[in-house]
């Protein structure tokens, strides 16, 4: 009896099915009330255009961590000489989950040309009933190329048909050092288009990736 250990691995790659927009406002100045006032009044404005593409099917959901402020200390020159100033900041975030991506790139340009706004990037996924749909798909691809591996690698010993004795995840190895992984997601890609000055968005696929080890047991021939 002779053991055969393998690994297998299968991926797929998809084209991204959803875009979360992250939105930063942020503004610092010497008095606290106006910074405030400024970041609230336009974190209010970004909310409701959030909730205004939730509500026309361009997102499909929206979430803020709410208005932050503190002090900071700064550094200014004064008669020759650096000197402390205590400053005022104030921080907002809005993000959106666009499931129409020309609505997501028209948004995108049209909050970053706002003061105190920044777009700090977005996120690719899929659905979850997508995802789900193709991992198990994955799962199988990846259990069949250790099942082939299996066979070539008892054909080329001289022994007979592998039989599976155990079958694991990746990370879940008795005696692995490596928590599973769980599928791949690439990042996003935003250029400028050049044309009138929008933006081209070119998400990467979404990758999911599946591996597996397996031990097979087979007779001599």
């Amino acid at each position: 009896m002779v053991r055969i250990a393998v690994t297998g691995h299968a991926e797929r790659a998809l084209p991204a099915e959803r875009g979360t927009l992250r939105v930063e406002v942020s503004a610092v100045g010497d008095d606290r009330r106006e910074v405030l006032e400024r970041v609230t009044r336009t974190h209010t404005d970004l909310r409701a255009e959030a909730q205004a593409h939730v509500d026309s099917g361009a997102a499909t959901w929206w979430g803020s961590h709410g208005v932050s402020s503190g002090q900071l200390i700064d550094w200014e020159q004064r008669d020759g000489q650096q000197v402390k100033v205590r400053r005022f900041q104030a921080r907002a975030d809005v993000r959106v989950r666009f499931s129409d991506f020309t609505a997501l790139a028209e948004w995108s340009v049209a909050v970053a040309e706002r003061e105190d706004v920044e777009v700090a990037g977005i996120t690719w996924d899929l659905t979850d009933s997508r995802r789900d749909s193709v991992i198990d798909d994955v799962r199988v691809d990846a259990t069949r190329d250790a099942l082939a591996k299996a066979f070539v690698f008892a054909r080329a010993a001289g022994l007979g048909s592998p039989r599976l004795v155990a079958l694991y995840e990746e990370g879940l190895r008795p005696g692995g050092d490596r928590p599973p992984v769980q599928p791949m997601m690439r990042s996003m890609a935003m250029d400028s288009g050049g044309r009138g000055g929008g933006v081209e968005l070119r998400p990467d696929d979404i990758e999911l990736t599946v591996s597996v080890s397996a031990d097979f047991e087979a007779d001599g021939a």
